[in-house]
């Protein structure tokens, strides 16, 4: 047939997309168990001022505003594997400034700006680009970074 050249490659496409390791000897053979996986979908609740989490899905701000289940500005996903939270609505991803700038939604790449370590025990996403926390401002509905130790920086998941 034509087309099994993009046999391999579609493999491993595949792999990637389900979270598994694979090499081209490895395809079509039994695969080392992935790390385990999990995955997030709807708004995300600050606790602190109990509104969500939302995006402008023209401007790219985010900020926070009373939580709204019709409103797919504030619905997010959020993969273990891939640690970028994408915004519904825009299909972009949250992405961190420097330490103390807002953060922004903007077109998912694979860069430490848009990648956020989730620590589900204390619900704080830190980002790996400057190991800073995700916080709501104290006086405001802007969202920024800003060194972790704060309970604006809790959010949780309310499941969509």
């Amino acid at each position: 047939m034509r087309f099994t050249h993009y046999g391999a490659a579609l493999g491993a496409a595949l792999a990637l997309l389900l979270g598994t390791t694979t090499t081209a000897a490895a395809l079509g053979a039994a695969d080392t168990a992935p790390a385990p996986r999990a995955s997030y979908f709807g708004q995300l609740e600050n606790p602190y001022s109990g509104e969500c989490l939302a995006a402008d899905e023209d401007t790219g701000e985010v900020f926070t505003e009373a939580c709204d289940p019709d409103d797919e500005e504030q619905v997010w996903h959020y993969d273990t594997h891939d640690r970028q939270l994408v915004n519904f609505a825009s299909v972009e991803c949250l992405t961190a400034g420097e330490p103390g700038w807002w953060v922004t939604t903007q077109w998912c790449g694979f860069t430490a700006d848009q990648r956020w370590n989730y620590e589900a025990t204390s619900g704080r996403f830190v980002s790996q680009s400057n190991n800073h926390c995700l916080s709501r401002q104290w006086f405001g509905p802007r969202v920024l970074t800003y060194e972790c130790g704060d309970s604006a920086q809790s959010w949780h998941f309310i499941p969509r």
